[in-house]
């Protein structure tokens, strides 16, 4: 996790990519999902959306509540307190308020990888790309045991994070402690 996570920052946090190309990436695509939304309640069409495109929207949904939030969490510390978060900074938050971080964090990699996943099936759709084996049904097994697969696999790492599967001991914790003390009293 820490050797994905610094390898990561080493291109993400060059300025000018990470306000053009993280930042301006996801708020463009906040803005054309919203916008979409807004178009599907003026329309008020009354049909049946099947769970797949109708999932599609409710992590679009989540990620759109969770997106403001979390780019504050984990930047404000980096950019006012000079502590970049790291696995300590998960772990304080899972175990100092596990009945609102599990459920967040778990729904938040559910709802990233199903988003993710989902949208690229429908962009290469779209754009006339045929990848073979590709699920085309909204009903396609392959797709659906993927979803499965994702989210068992969201939890279990947020448990492992969180100190469930696996004691966690981490002696970076105190910095992160101190500063949730500072903050929050």
């Amino acid at each position: 996790y820490e050797g994905a996570l610094g390898w990561a920052r080493l291109y993400y946090r060059i300025p000018l990519l990470e306000i053009v190309a993280v930042l301006g990436a996801a708020l463009v695509h906040l803005s054309v999902g919203l916008v979409r939304a807004w178009r599907r309640r003026r329309q008020r069409t009354p049909r049946v959306v099947p769970l797949r495109p109708r999932l599609h929207r409710y992590t679009g949904y989540y990620l759109a509540l969770a997106f403001a939030g979390h780019v504050i969490a984990t930047r404000a510390p980096s950019l006012w307190y000079g502590l970049d978060p790291d696995f300590a900074f998960l772990h304080l938050s899972l175990s100092t308020a596990p009945y609102w971080f599990f459920p967040y964090y778990a729904l938040l990699a559910f709802s990233g990888g199903y988003h993710l996943v989902h949208g690229v099936l429908v962009a290469l759709d779209v754009l006339g790309v045929k990848l073979p084996g590709a699920p085309r049904s909204p009903r396609s097994r392959p797709f659906w045991t993927f979803a499965a697969l994702w989210a068992t696999a969201a939890v279990a790492i947020v448990l492992a994070f969180g100190g469930v599967l696996a004691s966690v001991e981490d002696a970076r914790l105190e910095p992160w402690r101190r500063l949730v003390s500072e903050i929050f009293g």
